[in-house]
């Protein structure tokens, strides 16, 4: 005998906590701020968005729904640390005062611009590279792992361009037998920012 919940014991469904932006293909993380509701979009193509919905005040005009005034930041993505990138027209500022329809054009251009220069030269980096046969000492060692955990530990933490920065590179490149350009890429660095 199968017997049907009354619609008090039946389970709500979820809020969403992401708005619909019709034609965005990817999910942004949310989390509530006490300015709004904060969306932070990856795209595959090395670029982002801030998208923040925040609660529109009374002179607003009301072009958008009760509580509908998104503020719009681009992001370059191609960093650990995602930073704001002015540097296309799609939105060379912070917008402000966008409806739902607005934002949702410039995030579905902005996941349609062409990949990020940063990752086209890491892309061609790997592609350049000549993938050597085993080394002696076998990857997947945990000394080999310790060490080479180590040199990008200090890789990392060493300045660009310092004679520390460079002999814990050339380390790492004879551990690994991996190319200049390629762990310079994986750092999200190139030869030519180095010199710059």
């Amino acid at each position: 005998m199968t017997t049907r919940l009354s619609s008090q014991n039946e389970p709500r469904p979820l809020p969403s906590l992401s708005p619909e932006f019709l034609g965005v293909l990817a999910s942004p993380r949310c989390e509530q701020i006490p300015e709004g509701q904060l969306y932070r979009f990856r795209f595959d193509n090395g670029y982002g968005a801030l998208v923040m919905n925040t609660a529109r005040q009374p002179h607003q005009p009301s072009q958008q729904a009760p509580g509908e005034a998104f503020e719009v930041c681009l992001m370059d993505c191609t960093r650990e640390l995602a930073r704001p990138t002015f540097e296309h027209l799609i939105c060379p500022e912070v917008l402000f005062g966008l409806g739902r329809v607005q934002v949702s054009a410039l995030l579905t251009q902005a996941e349609r611009l062409p990949r990020h220069p940063r990752l086209t030269h890491v892309d061609e980096a790997l592609l350049g590279e000549d993938f050597q046969p085993p080394m002696p000492e076998q990857p997947g060692q945990p000394d080999f792992l310790r060490r080479r955990n180590a040199l990008w530990q200090q890789l990392r933490q060493a300045k660009p361009g310092t004679p520390a920065f460079e002999q814990h590179l050339t380390q790492l490149a004879e551990l690994t037998r991996w190319s200049r350009e390629r762990i310079l890429a994986g750092l999200g660095l190139s030869d030519q920012e180095l010199s710059d």
